[in-house]
């Protein structure tokens, strides 16, 4: 979440990241190649045998403990979380990614971080040294060949592996949040043809963030059925009809009341969040225990926690069984007074119809959706638990954030320096995330397009750090675009649509 000044502008939304700055080490020449590491490095961890097995994960995040266990069999597996009264899974069935979250969504990964990600791919061409450098062995004990992973689109990564066994011990990667995140392996031991680390750890420089796990038994198990669950829908609507409910008057933001005990609270609807949230304070008063405080880096760093709410209605539907982070809501321009968002598991809860012009939003039962046309579709992939599409701006294809609490367009910088093109005003703004302010350039792009919609005569904040961006990710789509739209929500089918008022 996010709120941007800037001639009077304001933008509000949420999402998370990773990564930052490491110490120098000597190193002595090597005689294996970065190609020739790493592929005894794949050679000394094996191919699990043919079967099927179960693994118990013994983790500790902070001040929180879970348990997480894994079922596989041949390339499927399911993993399931336990950490004190919430559960998530995820899984692989048939080269199908998916994940359920706490609140029994189910999201099918495209699996864009894997085939985009700069990083991958410069280990999938270790001869290519403007991507990948072998460094040489460390000259201080233990000795380590050390590859340095320098993509000029994505993180800088160190790689670890001990010169005599190969195995990964460490990897320590800065990225653009400016965490320096270091994990560790060790522990190694050989089961049924493959080798892993029973003991990893994870830190960024936040200790309520430390991650620690350790593996409690891996054996053989009988065949288990691994395919996709079904997801689960927050809502109960009556009698399969879908559900209009009205916006509270609050400006350009999108704002819907809901009910929480006998308390009628106020709440964003945003698609750029990755969960619903409530203030901490809000949680409070409602008598809501949270489990551990964590935290995450979002222009700057903050803390948030994990509450279940039991029930919440709105406009007399309800919804029972909602998982919420607790964040600290800025105080907003406008009238009312918004104590949460609701994010990515409601708008997956439903097919939802945003029209700002009309003040409504409308909730229609997955299994009775509105008639759209199938060719109008715009594909989003939802990895993230955002809705991300394919775009074009100023003809300089990207990927972007559709995001209905974002006042404004961003552009990010990395992608903002691509579009030659692009002209500048003289003034210059501030976006203000969760975690602190980050100073940017107003923009103003030719024209934005997404599917056969084509947005021309628009400003875009480009700002000017790289806490403000996001891996695979060139930019976010606000309201000053959106709301001139009714927009429709699609994500049982990885969908969106862009229509006319009216529509």
């Amino acid at each position: 979440m996010v709120r941007l000044y800037a001639a009077g502008l304001a933008v509000l939304f949420l999402f998370g990241s990773a990564g930052a700055v490491r110490a120098t080490e000597a190193y002595t020449p090597s005689v294996l190649t970065a190609r020739e590491v790493l592929l005894k490095a794949a050679q000394v961890r094996g191919r699990l045998e043919p079967g099927s097995y179960t693994e118990v994960l013994h983790i500790k995040r902070g001040a929180e403990t879970s348990v997480r266990t894994i079922v596989y069999s041949g390339d499927d597996y399911r993993g399931t979380s336990v950490t004190g009264p919430f559960s998530t899974s995820d899984g692989e069935y048939r080269r199908k990614v998916w994940r359920q979250d706490q609140s029994g969504i189910v999201t099918i990964d495209s699996g864009f971080h894997d085939t985009e990600d700069p990083n991958a791919r410069a280990l999938a061409h270790p001869d290519d040294p403007a991507g990948l450098t072998l460094l040489g062995i460390t000259v201080a004990l233990p000795h380590r060949y050390a590859i340095d992973i320098h993509p000029s689109d994505g993180n800088h990564e160190i790689r670890y592996y001990d010169a005599t066994t190969f195995y990964l011990v460490r990897d320590e990667t800065d990225g653009k949040d400016q965490n320096h995140e270091v994990e560790t392996y060790d522990d190694f031991r050989t089961a049924f043809g493959s080798t892993r680390a029973y003991h990893y750890t994870d830190t960024d420089g936040h200790p309520e963030n430390d991650y620690e796990r350790f593996t409690a038994s891996f054996a053989k198990s009988p065949a288990a059925e691994l395919t996709v669950p079904a997801s689960r829908s927050l809502f109960s609507f009556p009698n399969a009809q879908p559900v209009v409910v009205p916006m509270v008057p609050a400006g350009r933001d999108i704002v819907i009341a809901a009910k929480i005990g006998d308390r009628t609270l106020n709440f964003a609807l945003d698609s750029g969040a990755a969960s619903s949230s409530i203030d901490p304070t809000v949680a409070d008063s409602l008598g809501l225990k949270h489990g551990a405080v964590h935290s995450t880096t979002v222009g700057g760093n903050y803390k948030f926690a994990h509450v279940m709410v039991p029930r919440i209605t709105v406009s007399g539907l309800p919804m029972t069984g909602v998982y919420m982070a607790t964040i600290t809501i800025p105080k907003r321009l406008g009238d009312a007074n918004i104590v949460g968002l609701l994010g990515h598991d409601v708008l997956a809860s439903a097919i939802v119809r945003i029209d700002v012009a009309d003040q409504t939003v409308t909730f229609y039962p997955r299994e009775a959706p509105p008639v759209l046309k199938a060719a109008d579709a715009i594909p989003i992939e939802l990895d993230d638990y955002v809705p991300r599409v394919a775009g074009t701006l100023d003809g300089q294809a990207g990927h972007f954030m559709i995001d209905t609490g974002a006042g404004v367009t961003l552009l990010f910088n990395s992608f903002a320096l691509k579009d030659t093109a692009l002209t500048y005003s003289k003034r210059e703004g501030a976006v203000m995330f969760i975690g602190g302010t980050v100073s940017s350039k107003i923009a103003f792009p030719d024209k934005f397009s997404i599917g056969t919609t084509t947005v021309a005569n628009f400003h875009a904040l480009v700002p000017q750090s790289s806490l403000a961006e996001r891996d695979q990710y060139d930019g976010i789509i606000g309201r000053d675009v959106l709301n001139a739209y009714v927009l429709y929500f699609d994500y049982a089918n990885s969908r969106m649509f862009i229509r006319p008022p009216g529509e």
